[in-house]
């Protein structure tokens, strides 16, 4: 099999569309609780990236810590 097949199928799989519909945009999903410290909210980030081959379910693609209006922390994440 020469390099150049390979590369081709890599590049196609993201451009494969199962629908007719138009893409939309990616939204965030916020995490229900609110913690007071960063450390806390960054420890349920990191358990949502890693525990996926743990559990059996697909981890988030994007996972991040953000800082509410009232000093407290949450937790968004994208499939």
């Amino acid at each position: 099999m020469s390099g150049s097949c390979i590369n081709n199928a890599v590049g196609q799989v993201g451009d494969v569309r199962h629908s007719s519909k138009p893409a939309q945009p990616t939204r965030w999903i916020y995490w229900a609780k609110v913690f007071d410290s960063k450390f806390q909210a960054g420890c349920l980030a990191k358990r949502m990236e890693e525990d996926w081959w743990l559990y059996g379910y697909k981890s988030p693609r994007e996972v991040e810590v953000v800082r509410l209006k009232n000093g407290r922390y949450g937790v968004r994440y994208m499939w």
